[in-house]
């Protein structure tokens, strides 16, 4: 009888092992699947009136669109209404490593939340929403923000960091 418990409890032992084991591989799966997306970001500039990306990264990312959402005043499910990509800017074909660009000027107002949707080296698709968080897409980023064809791209230069 006492045999039996010992395998039984070395048996369970092996499985917790396992489970253990195979949730901390899947962790670290998603964390570097969302490594490159970690390091990129977008802000507003009050002295130039610019939306600034910036990618810390090592890898170049892709269809970098920035937008706005500004406040509605009127009854909407999130309280803002997104403001369309200008023409000429609001996307860069491609944001090189270690670099920033302006993408779009802005009339900012008082509770204006900048958004930010881009492709990263993998081609897989984010978003850091109006409160900086980051969640992956399942729609391109033309798609996301309603553009019909890929215009429109910002002529402006990266900048290194």
């Amino acid at each position: 009888m006492a045999t039996f418990a010992a395998v039984v409890v070395s048996l369970l032992a092996v499985k917790h092992q396992r489970d253990r084991e195979y949730l901390l591989r899947v962790e670290e799966e998603e964390r570097q699947h969302r490594a490159q997306a970690s390091l990129i970001a977008v802000w507003y500039d009050e002295r130039s009136h610019w939306l600034w990306i910036e990618n810390r990264s090592e890898q170049p990312i892709y269809d970098a669109a920035a937008n706005v959402l500004l406040p509605s005043g009127k009854p909407a499910p999130d309280g803002h209404v997104h403001m369309p990509l200008g023409a000429g800017g609001g996307i860069l074909r491609v944001l090189p490593p270690r670099h920033r660009a302006p993408i779009s000027t802005v009339d900012w107002m008082e509770n204006t939340l900048p958004l930010l949707a881009f492709r990263d080296a993998s081609g897989n698709t984010w978003q850091r929403d109006q409160h900086g968080e980051l969640s992956e897409m399942s729609t391109g980023v033309f798609e996301h923000f309603g553009l019909t064809s890929k215009h429109g791209y910002s002529p402006f230069h990266p900048d290194p960091i």
